[in-house]
């Protein structure tokens, strides 16, 4: 008989190990398993004992969080499970802790993760599209107010995957731009973006861009109006100077159209406002 491969027994070993403490629900024995299944097994192996570990510990999350336990007693099993067990969803999690937290930069950096694992474990098919929606929905938000926090350095706007642009999606809406209170000039957060923009535009042949300005809910209907129409004009001037040559529908809606945020009781009343004081861009 030939002798079993080193590498092929102790792959064989780790699994067994890793299925026995997953059944025992020892954590600390399966994290340890992953070393030797890493070093012995194949990489399509390895990842989906990773798996397997990270929805041990996300079923441990949901019991947790059935028994009432807070946010700070469950965090370090979704760090685990997101930085271990590498899943997608695993990152969501993590993600809605820092932005429940209000640490905005840590949520965009996350629901990045959550949007790229996404795409690379279910694929960026039209069936994941709502979930990626609301995915890159909540990564803009969480971008926007890190960037009104100072917090924004080294964050993307733009995430760097396919779907936005399939399924049916014929309309490209960009990041929104937010203004201070009452304000209808640009942060300097928001003439970068504008500036990426601007970028994506020109590599359209005579694309048709419509620019709407909004505002938060305090002021007069006919102030807020008025300022939301100074806010969209200052965005089509602004790309105009960048080189994009097309006519652009300019648009003020005041306060008649907030933001749609799922779950806004997630956002303190202040945070809300800002996601509000803003200006939208899309083009066909």
């Amino acid at each position: 008989m030939v002798p079993e491969p080193a590498d092929a027994a102790d792959c064989r070993d780790g699994l067994e190990r890793l299925s026995a403490a997953v059944k025992a629900g020892s954590r600390d024995e399966a994290l340890a398993q992953l070393v030797t299944i890493d070093a012995a097994c194949p990489a399509e192996v390895a990842t989906k004992a990773r798996r397997v570990y990270g929805a041990m510990l996300l079923r441990a999350v949901d019991d947790m969080s059935a028994r009432g336990a807070v946010d700070d007693r469950i965090r370090p099993l979704v760090e685990q499970a997101a930085e271990h067990g590498r899943l997608w969803d695993a990152w969501w999690r993590l993600a809605d802790l820092d932005l429940r937290a209000g640490r905005y930069a840590a949520a965009d950096r996350a629901y990045h993760q959550a949007i790229d694992r996404h795409v690379d474990q279910v694929g960026g098919t039209c069936g994941g599209a709502e979930r990626l929606q609301h995915l890159r929905a909540r990564a803009e938000e969480a971008y926007l107010l890190a960037n009104s926090e100072g917090q924004g350095g080294g964050l993307r706007a733009w995430p760097d995957t396919p779907w936005p642009f399939r399924c049916g999606h014929w309309r490209k809406q960009a990041p929104s731009l937010l203004f201070r209170f009452g304000s209808a000039a640009l942060e300097p957060a928001a003439r970068r973006d504008l500036d990426a923009i601007a970028a994506k535009l020109r590599a359209f042949e005579k694309p048709l861009v419509r620019i709407v300005g909004h505002t938060d809910f305090r002021g007069t209907d006919s102030h807020n109006l008025a300022l939301s129409q100074r806010r969209a004009a200052a965005v089509a001037r602004h790309l105009t100077a960048a080189g994009v040559a097309v006519r652009f529908e300019v648009v003020g809606r005041g306060k008649r159209a907030p933001r749609s945020i799922e779950g806004p009781d997630v956002y303190p009343q202040d945070a809300i406002d800002r996601l509000n004081r803003r200006v939208e861009v899309s083009f066909w």
